[in-house]
């Protein structure tokens, strides 16, 4: 809107103005010092009109307009959540590993320990790591946890399962998405759009079908997927029921509500290529991997197939893959399909190259 404008434009127009009644507009002369204070301020003036259409025009790119918007339809910013897993120890019976211990991986990642853990007479013992900050980064593979931050004199061996639990704090583009939803379908008398928003409320919750009567009269199914674009654990699926439950802003009296998570299908992928000379077969899997990914997300809750060829092409067009040989999914070459209480989540991922 004023992205043409500078100070020097503003100064320059009125200059004009005062050479027109016969200033002296040359540099260092009373006009040419006068206004050029002037058009700064009112460049700066013009530079903060430039946030009214963030303002007014919520999107992604609003900064801190998007959580003021939001909280006039009483929408709030979800937290993220901390990861946590079940650690195993070996050593000399007796030894006792302190609440709080830090564990780390090797990316350093770091866990601690949520209670004190005494190894029993088989020196054996376990307990459970919390990460020290919430994001989905701290959802780590089994035996992922390497090293202590202080070393522990008795401790030989630990183990750590696989970790999960952790989630982002809701970036701007999901808070938006659900600001709109709230205005383009607003819930009223505990219809589709109150369960819909009841559940994108909770933390860790990114996913939400709503299925009415699907047991009868007064019956209503709630499916859930995380944010992540998989099933949500038990305790979410209960902080979800809390919500819908509650007594002043919940669910309409009378009405039978069953919340459960969805359940994963598992989509597994292989294939040959032949790949351009020089190009890395590890970096065309991590992109592969990224797209089957946002693919099989961008179905969930809308689409009751997987398709074959979208994955055959989504891999084609993958830079540095020139062609695609061979490619299976689950085994097979022909659509795969969804469930309604089913949603698609990445499994392996097998590519090899041309030999």
């Amino acid at each position: 809107m004023y992205e043409n404008i500078t100070p020097e434009s503003l100064k320059a127009s009125m200059l004009v103005q005062f050479a027109s009644a016969g200033w002296d507009v040359s540099e260092g002369s009373s006009a040419d010092l006068l206004v050029g204070p002037m058009a700064m301020e009112l460049w700066k003036r013009y530079m903060q009109d430039l946030a009214i259409p963030s303002m007014l025009f919520i999107d992604k790119t609003s900064g801190e307009y998007i959580e003021k918007a939001a909280a006039i339809y009483g929408l709030t910013r979800k937290d993220g959540t901390k990861a946590s897993c079940t650690i195993t120890f070996t050593g000399i019976a007796g030894t006792l590993i302190p609440t709080g211990t830090a564990f780390l991986t090797a990316d350093e990642l770091e866990y601690r320990l949520d209670a004190a853990t005494l190894l029993n007479d088989q020196g054996q013992g376990s307990g459970t790591l919390v990460a020290t900050q919430v994001g989905v980064d701290y959802n780590i593979g089994a035996n992922e946890i390497t090293h202590l931050f202080v070393s522990i004199a008795g401790l030989t061996s630990f183990s750590n399962e696989v970790a999960t639990g952790g989630t982002d704090v809701e970036s701007d583009e999901a808070l938006v998405e659900r600001y709109y939803k709230r205005i383009r379908t607003p819930g009223t008398s505990s219809n589709v759009h109150d369960y819909e928003l009841w559940g994108l409320s909770v933390t860790g919750i990114g996913y939400v079908r709503v299925d009415p009567l699907w047991d009868g009269a007064g019956t209503v199914r709630v499916l859930l997927a995380g944010s992540d674009g998989k099933a949500v654990a038990s305790e979410t699926v209960a902080d979800v029921v809390s919500v819908i439950e509650d007594p002043v802003t919940g669910r309409a009296v009378g009405a039978e509500v069953t919340v459960q998570s969805a359940q994963e299908l598992t989509v597994n992928v292989s294939a040959t290529l032949n790949i351009d000379a020089g190009a890395d077969l590890a970096v065309i899997q991590q992109a592969v991997e990224s797209s089957l990914a946002e693919y099989l997300e961008s179905t969930i809750f809308s689409a009751d197939t997987v398709l074959y060829n979208r994955i055959l092409a989504l891999i084609l067009i993958v830079p540095g893959v020139v062609d695609v040989r061979a490619l299976t999914v689950n085994g097979g070459t022909s659509n795969l399909s969804v469930t309604n209480l089913q949603i698609p989540v990445l499994g392996a991922i097998g590519l090899t190259e041309v030999s």
